[in-house]
């Protein structure tokens, strides 16, 4: 498990002597986060309860897992366009904006995924707001 993925297991299952601050503030901070576009609609993971979550990726081959299993479920070559969002805070903020039931990190591996229902993502994004440099608390 890479550092982000640790962060990002770390918010969702919180340990009692976690330093959420510093956990918040580096994934607000990581700028590598992958949000897929497939024929103008963000990816989503797959769910057996025919909801609607977002696939976002932490990694190349977290992205190449998924496109690889969608394209041979599909048996087809996808439209695909990857939106590269600079930090944690401008993937909050786009995703806080979509009709979804959730998010899921890294749905297909290679690690393990890290699912957030829209209250948890939404607490994110406001602790990441209250956590911003510069900001009042």
């Amino acid at each position: 498990m890479n550092p982000i993925e640790s962060d990002l297991a770390a918010l969702r299952w919180p340990a009692p002597d976690a330093d959420l601050h510093a956990v918040l503030s580096r994934i607000g901070n990581f700028g590598s986060f992958l949000l897929v576009l497939i024929d103008g609609k963000v990816a989503t993971a797959p769910d057996n309860k025919a909801r609607v979550l977002a696939a976002v990726f932490t990694s190349d081959a977290a992205r190449g897992a998924y496109l690889a299993n969608v394209q041979s479920a599909k048996n087809a070559t996808l439209n695909e366009t990857v939106l590269l969002l600079s930090n944690g805070r401008d993937l909050f903020t786009r995703l806080a904006t979509m009709p979804l039931d959730g998010i899921v990190f890294n749905c297909l591996g290679p690690d393990r995924p890290i699912a957030f229902v829209p209250a948890l993502s939404q607490q994110g994004l406001q602790r990441l707001d209250l956590e911003a440099p510069g900001s009042i608390h």
